[in-house]
């Protein structure tokens, strides 16, 4: 901005300077007799030419000084743009950031889920594979129904001309036997893959 004022002053300063210096020739000229009209009119176009130059120099000082306040209003409008950007990222790095742990979270649900499967077949098979399976059934049926009401918990319920130790009593009074020794694992995956719902 101020480099633009400078160069402006100086170009007019050098051409009032040439045309300073070039009034010296022309008065010379004068001398000779019958030039003198001529000079005098050259003299009155080089004074045009000053004041000419003069109201393009004034012209190009308001100039520059428009382009100062509008390169003033622009720095604001870049600060308040600079300020903007960097609020985005920070809040697009906070975003990368929650994103990540979702993920993560993501996987390391997706770990239990898919250990949850394995962990009960293998206590399947400690169940299913000691000649105390059947006690050790009886006693898991009997700690789960110990949470239950009362009313809800029947014991050596007749099935088909068969007894099952214990059985649940729906609020219909209908009753679901329980054998603890038969393991429906593969009735209940069965059951998950289906579509019915």
């Amino acid at each position: 901005m101020e480099t633009s004022t400078l160069f402006a002053s100086t170009v007019i300063a050098v051409a009032v300077g040439v045309l300073v210096g070039a009034l010296p020739f022309i008065l010379l000229r004068v001398r000779s007799g019958s030039a003198a009209n001529n000079e005098s009119r050259d003299i009155e176009r080089l004074l045009e030419r000053i004041g000419a130059l003069e109201r393009c120099q004034d012209a190009a000082g308001t100039s520059i000084q428009g382009l100062a306040v509008s390169l003033a209003g622009t720095g604001a409008r870049t600060e308040t743009l600079v300020e903007s950007a960097n609020a985005i990222r920070d809040q697009l790095a906070e975003a990368s950031k929650g994103l990540t742990e979702l993920r993560s979270s993501a996987a390391a649900r997706q770990d239990v889920e898919l250990e949850t499967p394995k962990s009960i077949r293998r206590v399947e098979a400690i169940i299913a594979g000691t000649n105390t399976r059947g006690a050790a059934g009886e006693k898991i049926i009997e700690a789960m129904f110990s949470r239950l009401p009362a009313e809800w918990q029947v014991y050596d319920f007749r099935v088909a001309g068969g007894v099952v130790e214990f059985g649940l009593r729906s609020p219909n009074n209908l009753v679901l036997p329980i054998d603890h020794k038969q393991l429906a694992v593969d009735l209940l995956d069965g059951l998950a893959a289906s579509d019915d719902p």
